[in-house]
């Protein structure tokens, strides 16, 4: 059973107590908040990576937000992204790795999807079955 209760530190920042199988886990929501606001800049930067790595345009990602997600961005957002200078909504990331074929962990933590898999494409053969494209 996992339970969560929130108390107060003896350092000026908040914690939270995790209770998962009758072992107690503390998490210092100071240090995660602290996290979180570093990784708004890295994940502008892992976003501008992949978008540069599909030979997307910024003008191109915000036509794809705003026509296939309904997300009303222009260029200048995705600049401001790119750059740490504008956070990005939960629905708004999920669209962004949608777009560049990524999970949002991938595009979160910056995984190099070009070096972390190789994609083979494949045939099919009379029997139906997949093959190595020779």
């Amino acid at each position: 059973m996992i339970g969560y209760s929130w108390a107060m530190t003896t350092n000026p920042g908040f914690g939270m107590t995790t209770n998962i199988d009758g072992n107690s886990y503390r998490v210092d929501i100071t240090a995660l908040a602290i996290y979180l606001v570093q990784s708004v800049s890295d994940f502008g930067f892992y976003a501008r990576q992949r978008r540069e790595f599909l030979n997307l345009s910024q003008q191109a990602v915000a036509s794809f937000m705003k026509d296939q997600f309904a997300i009303p961005w222009h260029q200048t957002v995705v600049a401001k992204v790119e750059s740490g200078d504008r956070q990005v909504k939960l629905t708004e990331a999920l669209a962004l790795a949608f777009i560049y074929g990524m999970t949002l962990d991938d595009l979160v933590m910056g995984l190099d999807l070009e070096n972390r898999t190789r994609l083979v494409p494949l045939e099919r053969d009379d029997d139906g079955v997949n093959s190595e494209k020779a």
